[in-house]
Parts: C-alpha cells; sequence; structure tokens
C-alpha cells in the first residue's frame, strides 16, 4: 500500500541531500561529522523555533493580563475588600504561567528536570484552578456582567 502522508522535514531534507550528491557524481556516504552538522544545525532551527513561539505566546499572555489590571486600576471591575475572585484567579493564572514558563526554559535549557520543585508548584497551582472552576461556573453570569 503506498504512502500518502506527507514526509518528515529531515526525511525530506535527506533525500534532497542525496539527490544533490547523485547528480554531482558523489555518491559516497555522508561522513560523521557532516551528518552531525546538519543534526546539530536542524535542532538549532528547532529550538529557535520553539522560543519564537514561546515569546509570541507569553506577549499574549502579558497583554491580557495588562488589560485585567487595567480594568481593575480603573474600577471597571470593582473589588470588594480584599482580594476578588478575579483578582485570586489571575495570580493563581499568572503564577501558573510563570511556572510554567520556567519549566519550558529549564526543558530546553537540557536540564533534569525529573523531581524539580517546579512540578509541585504546577500540580499545587493546577489543583487550585481545577477547584476554583465550580465557583467560577457559578459566577459566570456575575462576571460576565463585570467584564462587559
Amino acid at each position: 500500500f503506498p504512502f500518502t502522508g506527507t514526509m518528515s522535514k529531515p526525511a525530506a531534507s535527506k533525500r534532497k541531500v542525496i539527490k544533490k550528491r547523485k547528480a554531482s557524481g558523489k555518491t559516497t556516504q555522508p561522513s560523521i561529522a557532516t551528518e552531525l552538522n546538519e543534526t546539530e544545525q536542524q535542532l538549532h532551527d528547532e529550538t529557535v523555533e520553539a522560543l519564537q513561539l514561546y515569546n509570541k505566546a507569553t506577549d499574549v499572555l502579558q497583554e491580557a493580563l495588562e488589560e485585567l489590571t487595567d480594568q481593575v486600576e480603573q474600577g471597571q471591575l470593582p473589588t470588594l475588600s480584599g482580594m476578588s475572585f478575579l483578582e485570586t484567579k489571575i495570580h493563581l493564572l499568572t503564577q501558573y504561567c510563570t511556572s510554567l514558563s520556567y519549566f519550558c526554559g529549564q526543558k530546553l535549557d537540557g536540564e533534569k528536570i525529573e523531581g524539580a520543585p517546579v512540578i509541585e508548584q504546577l500540580v499545587e497551582l493546577r489543583v487550585y484552578l481545577q477547584k476554583i472552576r465550580p465557583l467560577e461556573q457559578k459566577l459566570q453570569h456575575n462576571i460576565a456582567v463585570a467584564t462587559s
């Protein structure tokens, strides 16, 4: 049965290199150093792409948090004495995203993440977010009115 899917980038680029070698009359196998350099370059490119996506996601989150903070500061999202539900949720989400960003940075740097304290913190924050979800559903109408 013929393969109908798309070829992965490494396989496609490797085939292109082989075709170029055959066309130029070079049929010898590439050296290990050449393959290592090509793999290293591909890893570098993928890491740069991952960091760009990470930066875009961070920018979007930062804009959303700034908008909500401005609304609270201008009194558009009224707060009673103490911390409101929305402020608490924003605080939890900010902490979660910060910890997740740190975790991703460690992973991209190739550091060992097994047993890292940030994992426990992520789990704890996620539990808090799950625990406030029923309350959020009960307050959904009030939140919609307050934010519109």
